[in-house]
């Protein structure tokens, strides 16, 4: 994308190419930027970062050229300490909360600098064509989207020559999904200082102190109310996806968190004949546990 975006663009897109760029040429290591007598506040706010995205959003201060700067240093932080939360669950919360202080931002500048919006969609690879946009695209960026809303699902969409009909705060979202997709992607943790390591806990520990809470035994796959006893020795073909739907949403109803209810959905799919490939128990509790 072509380069010579503002510092303030930069601070509230700090995903982008150019803020890695400007980041880089700070010249800081993340030891360096602990224990610089004025960056060292990033840490804090990464801190903040990861938190108030675990809880729903956050939104950082980009007022002078000191804040920009923090704001840009704070997000690889709070990334760094997302991963080495090492939950899953952290990870997904913490995206989830920058692709919201991102379509916060977009929906800003979209009123008053549109170009803006398309140079920082051209990075996502997308493109608003007239109210458009291709079909191919469109499928790619909306997958997660259709599966909790079926207003995105394509048979609900207007589609001519290969092209889907979007208003512009669909086409937002779509942005705003891409970059959530971004930031779950793994990011380097190695040698990272302990201090992000104790902001990744903090916010485990956090995310777990969220989940509803549930009273009795510890429910296991082998302690299932009566019910449902039938799933514990798995289920065969044709019936495996059904009964893991129901499994799920009986583990949700009983107060499991995420963490809780994967292990227990994982060792179903092993009893399965065939076995359910993990992974699939991973997407459907991402899908039904939000």
């Amino acid at each position: 994308m072509e380069s010579g975006l503002s510092h303030t663009v930069l601070a509230r897109y700090p995903f982008l190419t150019e803020a890695k760029a400007y980041v880089a040429g700070l010249g800081l290591t993340l030891d360096e930027i602990v224990k610089h007598p004025v960056y060292s506040i990033a840490v804090e706010k990464a801190g903040q970062r990861l938190e108030g995205c675990v809880k729903g959003g956050y939104v950082p201060a980009t007022d002078s050229d000191v804040d920009r700067d923090i704001a840009l240093l704070s997000y690889p932080l709070a990334r760094v300490a997302a991963n080495l939360s090492g939950s899953p669950w952290v990870i997904e919360k913490y995206a989830a909360g920058e692709a919201e202080t991102t379509l916060h931002y977009l929906t800003e500048d979209d009123n008053k600098n549109p170009r803006t919006v398309d140079a920082i969609a051209a990075e996502m690879g997308l493109e608003f064509n007239a109210g458009k946009i291709h079909i191919l695209t469109y499928l790619k960026s909306t997958a997660t989207l259709a599966r909790s809303d079926p207003n995105w699902k394509l048979a609900n969409r207007q589609v001519n020559n290969g092209f889907v009909e979007i208003t512009r705060q669909e086409f937002r979202k779509m942005i705003a999904e891409e970059v959530r997709k971004k930031i779950m992607e793994p990011t380097p943790i190695a040698d990272a200082p302990p201090q992000l390591k104790r902001i990744g806990e903090a916010a485990k520990l956090l995310n777990a102190q969220m989940q509803p809470r549930r009273t009795g035994g510890k429910v296991t796959l082998d302690s299932l109310p009566k019910k449902y006893k039938h799933l514990a020795a798995g289920v065969g073909e044709g019936q495996r996806d059904n009964a893991l739907t129901s499994l799920i949403g009986v583990l949700k109803a009983v107060g499991l968190t995420k963490e809780e209810a994967l292990k227990e959905a994982t060792e179903f799919c092993r009893r399965c004949t065939p076995p359910i490939e993990e992974k699939i128990a991973q997407e459907k509790i991402n899908r039904l546990m939000k």
